[in-house]
């Protein structure tokens, strides 16, 4: 075939037609959505596993920061239960701190109150407040949770019985009740976290 002649079709070939193009059209858009749903769905199974996984590394360390704190309740103090407050939602407890975590002399008596706070933004805090001798209280927050925690403090006595006697009072359940919230599209969980603490000093 000479260059300068236009070109034929030959016997037996033809092109797309337009409803060939529709279809292959059609198939290739619904294969870029699938690709798009499934890529997103992993995206959004990655954050929520990340933070899921962020939150409850900073509630164990919150725990273990409460935990370690109110086994030292009493500890050095002639009398074992001073400034020891027994409460549902709030604990609070004296000890000498002869380590000096928080005080500056090894024979000061610390004042430890534990709580949570709903925060301004759909965000609660688990809330740690120090008063030394001589100083203000200084407020700590050991953990931020999106969406909501509840502290529950209860207590009970030497044979393992529920007591709000303070006399009686031999160890503290602690019982953590998480509530994430809806996050991108995620729905939100509760997960409950229960520990009991001896408190050795009280008497």
């Amino acid at each position: 075939m000479n260059a300068a002649e236009p070109f034929r079709q030959r016997p037996g070939q033809s092109g797309f037609t337009p409803m060939e193009l529709l279809v292959a059209g059609f198939l290739g858009v619904l294969l870029v959505i699938c690709g798009g749903y499934l890529f997103t769905s992993q995206v959004k199974g990655y954050m929520d596993i990340r933070d899921q996984a962020r939150i409850q590394a900073d509630l164990k360390k919150a725990m273990q920061a409460i935990t370690r704190q109110i086994s030292t309740a009493g500890a050095c103090l002639p009398d074992p239960r001073q400034g020891f407050s027994a409460g549902h939602d709030k604990l609070s407890f004296n000890y000498v701190d002869v380590k000096k975590r928080f005080c500056s002399d090894e024979t000061d008596v610390l004042s430890m109150t534990l709580y949570s706070k709903a925060g301004s933004s759909s965000e609660d805090y688990l809330i740690q407040e120090i008063r030394c001798p001589g100083k203000a209280t200084e407020t700590r927050t050991l953990a931020k949770v999106p969406g909501g925690v509840d502290l529950v403090f209860n207590y009970v006595d030497k044979m393992g019985a529920a007591t709000m006697d303070v006399s009686k009072i031999k160890a503290v359940q602690i019982d953590l009740t998480l509530h994430t919230k809806e996050m991108g599209g995620r729905p939100g969980r509760t997960r409950k976290q229960s520990l009991q603490v001896e408190c050795p000093n009280l008497i």
